[in-house]
């Protein structure tokens, strides 16, 4: 009988230790120039991890030189920081992608390119966001995005943007390769660089909902949750 015990008393610290391993595990973030979650890693306790929005400055400056990816008047608006070339990035413009279908004129997103200085000095500014910096307009930078996040496909050699230009809706691809030779993207670039530097070192993709700061990608289900739940505040 004691022997019994014993063994179970046993079997209980092992379960213990085990389930003790596997959460600490779940909280461990890569390094911060990575993607820091998954799309079920995502920080949601109590809609997300509470963060004010910068000054009103600081967030006009944002909207500036931001992106605009849905309606500007939509009551549900997401700031995100990301990269053309984030795997968990482009999970999550499929889930921001079905929830602006879901609740037509609901949902916008103003884009930021996710840059730290220290990327910069090395010289290592991604291409894919030089080549979005030349899009000559809104319209442009949307198809950009489409084509690079939900399609998958790899516009990141000046081959690749000349032969689709046609479907970005560039009508003058030598202008596209005068402005990428020009380095004036690198000149936008920088502000966003500063941008990044507001909200540090967090990964990506990083983005405010409404006032909330999240870190990491969601998947469609989760984002559906949080977007039901800001409407019936409105």
């Amino acid at each position: 009988m004691e022997h019994r015990t014993e063994l179970a008393v046993t079997v209980g610290l092992a379960v213990v230790a085990l389930a003790v391993v596997f959460r600490g595990s779940g909280d461990t973030q890569p390094p911060v120039v990575r993607p820091t979650s998954n799309a079920d890693d995502a920080r949601l306790s109590e809609g997300g991890r509470n963060s004010d929005l910068p000054d009103e400055a600081t967030l006009a400056e944002w909207y500036s030189i931001g992106h605009l990816i849905g309606p500007e008047s939509a009551p549900i608006r997401i700031v995100e920081f990301g990269t053309f070339t984030c795997t968990f990035c482009r999970t999550f413009a499929a889930s921001i992608d079905t929830i602006q279908r879901r609740y037509p004129g609901l949902v916008s997103v103003r884009w930021l390119h996710y840059s730290l200085p220290d990327s910069v000095k090395s010289g290592s500014t991604d291409f894919l966001a030089e080549a979005s910096e030349c899009m000559p307009g809104s319209l442009e930078f949307e198809q950009f995005y489409r084509i690079v996040l939900l399609e998958g496909r790899p516009l990141d050699s000046r081959g690749a943007l000349l032969v689709a230009a046609p479907k970005l809706g560039v009508r003058d691809p030598l202008r596209l390769m005068a402005c990428l030779d020009s380095e004036s993207s690198r000149a936008r670039l920088d502000q966003h660089t500063r941008a990044t530097a507001w909200i540090g070192p967090v990964g990506t993709p990083a983005w405010y909902l409404n006032g909330r700061l999240f870190v990491g990608a969601v998947s469609t289900f989760q984002l559906d949750s949080l977007v039901r739940r800001e409407l019936r505040r409105e």
